[in-house]
């Protein structure tokens, strides 16, 4: 279910933002749902690792730090395998 665009209007609004446009609002929606579904699922991962059937405040409030450093790691990553890119353009290829 889709948050509504209202309360994602006032956001933008406390934000300091004097006009918003529907657009402006749908983006900010999708990327503040992309980010709660991933929140959730870490919550519920950590609560079943835990052996619970039950979301605890805790679990919610530690989902954020594993969620941004698998975000940081998969950058790293991204950013390594370009930087090898440019290299092995660079080098030429060995002969012989």
């Amino acid at each position: 279910m889709p948050i509504a665009l209202a309360p994602v209007d006032r956001i933008l609004r406390k934000a300091g933002a004097e006009r918003v446009s529907r657009d402006a609002a749908l983006e900010l929606r999708e990327i503040v749902e992309n980010f709660a579904h991933r929140i959730a699922k870490e919550a519920v991962k950590r609560s079943s690792e835990s052996g619970r059937k039950t979301v605890f405040k805790e679990d919610v409030l530690q989902a954020p730090a594993s969620v941004v450093g698998r975000v940081k790691e998969n950058i790293l990553i991204d950013v390594e395998t370009e930087i090898l890119r440019e290299l092995e353009d660079l080098i030429p290829p060995r002969q012989g």
